[in-house]
């Protein structure tokens, strides 16, 4: 029996390693039924030309994974780019699952906000100390239920590129088909944390979208994975079973 694929997408400020703590909880669940790739956006940004698509990004991702098809993973952003892949056409995509990923449209009369503000949260990250702007980060409402959250060195990482996440793929800047993704023939999960109330807007929009999506909510907050990955793993894998 062939196994089935994996790939996982990481979310801002990430890394590929993000995963190493769910995929180890898969592997305990079905040591021989999976195989896992994690895709590095940072790998690939710079062969994007400058001020790119979330829809740039999901033609280059099926233009440079493997055969497939996967059940596609994104965290947060990760999964936001994930729902810009041409999944209409694309043969390469079995199942896709969403952990803490905005669907949600922002109304048009609060684009130019939030475009502000991940605007000076991309100054941020060029100029000030990194010390500062990780504090500030990480002092987020948005993760002040996460009882675990994963050390960023700036080593890792390159300003510059993450600057030009938040600004290049702000969510001000999503414009989401709801009626095309109602289309799609694949299931999709959307995993929530219970404690994550930035999630809350999503039950209805997922509910309307169809048969072919469905929510989990496990324990914890933004990022679940990090601090419940048995949990999220018991999940997956009664998904993709």
């Amino acid at each position: 029996m062939a196994r089935l694929k994996f790939c996982f997408v990481h979310g801002f400020l990430g890394k590929p390693k993000d995963w190493d703590p769910l995929i180890a909880e898969l592997t305990r669940l079905n040591p021989e039924g999976f195989e896992f790739i994690t895709y590095d956006i940072w790998r690939d940004l710079d062969r994007l030309p400058q001020n790119s698509s979330m829809e740039d990004w999901g033609q280059r991702f099926v233009n440079v994974i493997g055969d497939g098809p996967y059940t596609m993973v994104g965290y947060s952003l990760g999964g936001r780019l994930l729902l810009h892949g041409p999944w209409t056409i694309s043969p390469k995509i079995e199942k896709l699952i969403l952990i803490s990923s905005k669907i949600s449209l922002i109304p048009e009369t609060q684009r130019a906000r939030r475009l502000n503000a991940d605007d000076i949260w991309s100054q941020k990250f060029l100029n000030e100390p990194w010390e500062k702007v990780m504090h500030d980060w990480e002092s987020q409402e948005i993760f002040k239920k996460d009882s675990v959250r994963p050390l960023r060195r700036e080593s890792e990482f390159s300003r510059v590129s993450l600057a030009r996440t938040l600004t290049d793929w702000s969510l001000g800047h999503q414009r989401l088909n709801l009626q095309g993704l109602k289309s799609w023939k694949f299931p999709v999960l959307c995993i929530h944390g219970k404690e994550d109330v930035s999630q809350l807007p999503q039950k209805p929009i997922i509910n309307d979208l169809g048969r072919n999506w469905s929510l989990a909510e496990v324990s914890g907050g933004h990022s679940p994975q990090f601090s419940h990955p048995s949990e999220v793993a018991v999940v997956i894998n009664k998904f993709v079973r």
